[in-house]
């Protein structure tokens, strides 16, 4: 791992502990001073501030809009900082040496974002939601896209510290609800329990793909501690308790093993141990749902079925106004007349409802020119393996979370983004 990434990594994560304290001594502005000093000198500072500056803020200062406005703050200065480096190296922006289309997409889709406030009653909650994709959507995308340029070491050091930190929050886990009945939903502290289902679910996606899909971990070292970590996050995600991760996660190998990764047919143990050990984990996954309280009667749960209603009631408000959509922000409005942060749980209804047509066509064009070249990404482990942690996050938000709750989603994909255009580049070569 990059000792310097690392370096700055912890020095980030201290710095967010610090401003997080600060947040409740209003105002705390003053305290990103050293924020963006220090993004502008080192853009890996704001890397650690990105990934853990949520559950940081929500832990620390019981809060989390701050958060993503220090991350946009900050997160702007390392921007800055990277292109005037690729400028100075006379390497723009890209490896294609011109602005990403992906980037104008994501851009334009904010602009009309923006300009949806308009038209929206909502104009409470769609303010939050203008404000949460500029600063906690757009921003970390670009960044993460021109961090990781033409250096992919840093996807490996990126996919090192994701782990280390879902370790750290499993630990954590199990430490705050000691003598806690299996299966009831769980946290720590104050931070979201689905945050902290994502955390150590995308652990238990790195690990498995490493333990069984990854062919450039060979030594039987690495194969059991990666396989010690699968078990481990599995029995993290079982105590933390929220549904939706673990679905996900279920998803997630299952396309993992039935689309990216092609087996070998020759009969051997080695076949034999890399489709049953699989198998196994999956069918612990399944047999959850039957033997822990909160997974018991998922389709009469409460919960479970309010969010249904809230799908019924999208198909229905859209087709009221289908091509503009409500306005960001709208769906409070149009499913009970009220400005609240009220929304469908799966990010294709919100959009659909909120921005209509239109904004689904910026959304899903994204998706489909990212994945319709499989070939230069299900190709190469990184690619594959990012796709994974992309599909994990694509699969939460279709049943948990606003468009802002799913941030996380946007990050894999500027990686899958660049990983795409490197293999190109290279099969053009």
């Amino acid at each position: 791992m990059n000792i310097i990434l690392v370096k700055y990594y912890v020095l980030g994560v201290l710095f967010t502990i610090l401003v997080s304290v600060l947040i409740p001594l209003y105002p705390y502005y003053f305290a990103l001073i050293p924020f963006l000093l220090l993004s502008l000198k080192m853009p890996t500072f704001f890397f650690a501030v990105l990934i853990n500056g949520m559950f940081l803020f929500s832990y620390f200062a019981k809060e989390f809009v701050a958060g993503f406005q220090t991350i946009g703050a900050v997160g702007l200065a390392a921007i800055g900082t990277l292109l005037y480096k690729n400028k100075k190296n006379n390497n723009v922006l890209s490896i294609q040496k011109k602005l990403p289309v992906e980037i104008i997409i994501l851009f334009t889709f904010g602009l009309y974002l923006t300009f949806s406030l308009i038209w929206s009653n909502a104009n409470n909650y769609g303010l939050f939601k203008v404000e949460g994709f500029w600063l906690g959507i757009f921003i970390p995308f670009v960044f993460l896209y021109l961090f990781i340029q033409k250096d992919y070491n840093k996807l490996k050091s990126i996919i090192n510290l994701c782990v280390i930190f879902s370790v750290i929050a499993s630990i954590l886990l199990f430490i705050e609800n000691r003598g806690v009945i299996f299966g009831e939903r769980t946290t720590i502290d104050n931070v979201n329990s689905i945050w902290i289902g994502r955390y150590i679910g995308v652990g238990l996606i790195i690990s498995y793909y490493n333990c069984f899909v990854n062919n450039k971990v060979n030594n039987i070292n690495f194969k059991f501690l990666w396989f010690g970590l699968t078990i481990f996050f599995l029995v993290a995600l079982l105590v933390n308790g929220s549904r939706g991760p673990l679905v996900a996660s279920i998803i997630t190998i299952i396309l993992v093993e039935s689309i990216l990764v092609k087996r070998i047919k020759k009969f051997s143990f080695k076949t034999v141990r890399s489709i049953f050990i699989p198998l196994l984990i999956m069918c612990i996954l399944i047999l959850s749902f039957d033997k822990i309280p909160r997974f018991q009667n998922l389709f009469s749960d409460e919960n479970v079925m309010e969010r249904i209603e809230f799908i019924e009631s999208s198909i229905l408000h859209f087709i009221e106004k289908p091509v503009f959509g409500w306005g960001i922000g709208g769906f409070g409005f149009a499913y009970k007349g009220v400005d609240d942060r009220i929304y469908p749980h799966n990010i294709i209804f919100e959009i659909g409802l909120e921005l209509g047509i239109v904004g689904l066509i910026f959304f899903l064009f994204l998706l489909i020119r990212t994945f319709v070249n499989r070939k230069y990404l299900f190709t190469t482990d990184d690619g594959r393996l990012w796709t994974s942690i992309f599909i994990f996050f694509f699969v939460n938000s279709l049943f948990s979370g606003d468009l802002f709750g799913n941030a996380t989603l946007w990050l894999p994909l500027a990686a899958v983004i660049q990983i795409r255009n490197y293999n190109r580049l290279n099969t053009m070569s």
